[in-house]
């Protein structure tokens, strides 16, 4: 993965990567669990000095209700076990050759790369430009996924993808439920800090789901 020149160094850092890693906006969070979005702001960008034993413990069993584990020592100093599913830099086990593979063994060559674009023919790659999928997906991360079918969409809820859209810009988000069953939303923003964070029925013609981080050249 590429080096983050903006780590989670902060308790606030660290609150704010859990939610966005969620997909919760503070307004969310207050709605379903009850701690108010003005306490959520003010630990986010102050110091965890403001925030009690009792509030840091009931946000570690809000993050846990949704399936994130965290301790209160990463949570408060940064130190032990990170709760996110670290994005792998190589090209996922299930895509290494196998013993019968007709791929000569050279070193010289990235087999890795070569795999995967005989593995999905239909596959892009892009270079993330924004800081916004932070913990995922770093500023310059290149990243490379396979085309999703229409009929694949509703099954991939919540994956990270690579969207080109009916103007031919290409963005990269998360998948997310839209308006009606057959409509689609991408979440681009997971700290819903941004006023577009969230396009609503978003018009993308191709989804590519994001599989690895890759190293260069590709």
């Amino acid at each position: 993965m590429a080096e983050n020149s903006n780590p989670i160094r902060t308790f606030g850092d660290r609150l704010r990567a859990l939610r966005g890693y969620a997909g919760l906006s503070r307004t969310d969070i207050e709605r379903r669990y009850g701690i108010s979005e003005a306490s959520l702001k003010s630990w986010e960008v102050g110091t965890n000095k403001e925030v009690t034993k009792k509030s840091i413990d009931r946000l570690i069993e809000v993050f846990k209700e949704l399936d994130i584990h965290c301790t209160s020592k990463w949570l408060t100093l940064g130190v032990g076990p990170s709760p996110f599913s670290p994005v792998s830099s190589k090209i996922d086990e299930t895509l290494e050759e196998s013993e019968d593979s007709e791929l000569e063994k050279d070193p010289e060559k990235d087999w890795d790369r070569e795999h995967f674009k005989e593995t999905y023919p239909a596959h892009i790659h892009y270079r993330v430009n924004t800081d916004a999928l932070q913990p995922w997906f770093f500023n310059q991360d290149l990243v490379a996924g396979h085309q999703l079918t229409p009929q694949e969409y509703s099954q991939k809820l919540g994956a990270f993808c690579v969207f080109r859209m009916s103007d031919n810009k290409i963005i990269v988000g998360r998948l997310v439920n839209g308006s009606t069953s057959e409509k689609f939303s991408i979440l681009q923003d997971l700290f819903f800090e941004a006023p577009d964070a969230l396009i609503v029925d978003a018009g993308f013609t191709h989804a590519y789901e994001i599989l690895a981080v890759i190293k260069e050249p590709w």
